[in-house]
């Protein structure tokens, strides 16, 4: 009888260690998730699963800047990224989407998973009420409610749910952050990058953490930690993020990336575009790298790119009377400007005051001058122009024309717009685009119009 109750109890041991994944319950985010060291001790042995989650849905939510997309840069960042990583056998990389739709393991999960998704953020909900009301977890100073399942909620719960269910060892979001102190053509005063990791009340946090601290010291390299006082940190641990594990449901530990702001002009300025998505991309990987203790030897170098936009100079008086110059000559001064948006993903909890408009109206003798070069807008320079910002001073003056009323030196969209009101309101043009009449651009009769009201 005993031999027979002992060889039972083996194969009921035998069961409970050889218990197959799927039969095996899934942790959620108040588990005791992956240590580093057991992560390292997996990618030594074997493959690791790295999902990348480009910030926002296919076509649809995230910053946007002058028509500058968030969710467009995340998925060129999220591709360059995935090259990289599977280049090394130790990785298995998940994407999940692109720029035209979700990754299809995805889509059809969340097709087939709705009521379940829904009932599994309900019960997360309910697990966090609980902590709360026991006092086994404090109140975070952010608040913990998160916005009420929405299609797009959902999906992000998806997401979490899948990588819980699926071997996912590590969640990467891909973001380029935002603020309400900008314009439409007026940049935020804020500017740098912000890693989010789960708050220390989940499992992922420590682990978390780590590799937040790792992808910092890389993306230094690039840029200054953000000046938004709630992201000085540069590694913020946050209880809301959906894509982090709110209400505890990602078990997976998991950081999200804020790589900066989208109005800085290394992310607006078309010429800054590929270098920008293949440096960061390279920064995250070497700190993946660093993360699993096989560090990438002699990496290549990377640009720090500009994050803010120069404040407009003020400009000399002259001392000679301004002399109109009937030149037809068809140089093109070269700017683009800035650009900002908000996160798909919480955005900064507090609203920074909005910043002095550059200096405009004020018209100098020197803003009289004439202008000797065509001005339109290309992108082909980062330095600010002379010539476009005495033109903004005068376009300035009124207020119809060139609301922003901003000098920065770069012709951009709104400079643009307001040229085109000058020259419908002056009878010069009022269709056709800059190269076939003109329209929008600074060409002889345009400029002979605007000194003709510049007053010093």
């Amino acid at each position: 009888m005993l031999r027979t109750f002992t060889s039972f109890l083996s194969l009921v041991l035998i069961f409970t260690f050889t218990v197959s994944p799927a039969m095996a319950a899934t942790k959620d985010g108040f588990s005791k998730g992956a240590s580093v060291n057991q992560l390292q001790d997996k990618y030594e042995d074997g493959k690791i699963r790295i999902l990348i989650a480009a910030g926002h849905e296919p076509g649809y939510g995230g910053a946007v800047y002058q028509g500058v997309y968030e969710r467009e840069i995340v998925t060129d960042i999220a591709d360059e990224l995935e090259g990289l990583l599977e280049a090394n056998p130790n990785y298995e990389v998940i994407v999940t989407r692109d720029d035209s739709a979700w990754n299809k393991s995805l889509d059809k999960y969340f097709d087939k998973n709705e009521k379940k998704i829904a009932k599994f953020v309900s019960t997360q909900k309910k697990k966090m009420e609980k902590l709360l009301k026991k006092g086994t977890v404090k109140d975070a100073a952010e608040g913990h409610g998160v916005a009420a399942p929405t299609d797009v909620a959902l999906r992000l719960y998806g997401i979490n749910k899948w990588a819980n269910e699926n071997k996912i060892d590590l969640v990467v979001n891909l973001h380029i952050n935002d603020a309400p102190d900008h314009g439409p053509d007026q940049p935020s005063q804020h500017h740098g990058y912000a890693i989010y990791v789960p708050d220390s009340i989940f499992g992922n946090s420590k682990t978390a953490k780590a590799l937040g601290n790792d992808i910092a010291d890389r993306l230094d390299a690039l840029s200054d930690v953000s000046t938004n006082t709630q992201e000085r940190a540069g590694v913020v641990p946050h209880r809301e993020f959906i894509a982090i594990g709110a209400y505890g449901t990602l078990n997976v530990p998991s950081v999200l990336i804020e790589y900066g702001y989208i109005t800085e002009p290394r992310f607006t300025l078309v010429e800054h575009r590929e270098q920008v998505t293949e440096d960061t991309a390279y920064q995250t990987y070497l700190a993946i790298q660093d993360f699993f203790g096989d560090p990438v030897e002699n990496p290549r170098k990377v640009k720090k790119l500009p994050t803010t936009w120069p404040e407009p100079e003020p400009l000399p008086v002259a001392t000679t009377t301004p002399v109109f110059a009937t030149t037809t000559t068809t140089t093109t001064v070269v700017v683009t400007p800035p650009a900002p948006v908000v996160v798909a993903t919480p955005a900064p909890v507090v609203i920074p005051p909005t910043p002095a408009p550059a200096p405009a109206a004020v018209v100098t003798a020197n803003a009289c001058a004439a202008f000797t070069t065509k001005l339109s807008l290309m992108a082909d320079t980062d330095a600010p122009s002379d010539d476009v910002k005495r033109l903004q001073q005068i376009l300035a003056k009124d207020k119809t024309i060139y609301p922003e009323g901003l000098a920065t030196g770069f012709f951009g969209p709104a400079t643009e717009r307001a040229v085109k009101a000058f020259q419908k309101k002056q009878g010069i043009v009022t269709e056709g685009t800059p190269e076939t009449t003109g329209y929008g651009a600074v060409g002889p009769k345009t400029a002979k119009a605007l000194l003709a009201i510049c007053t010093p």
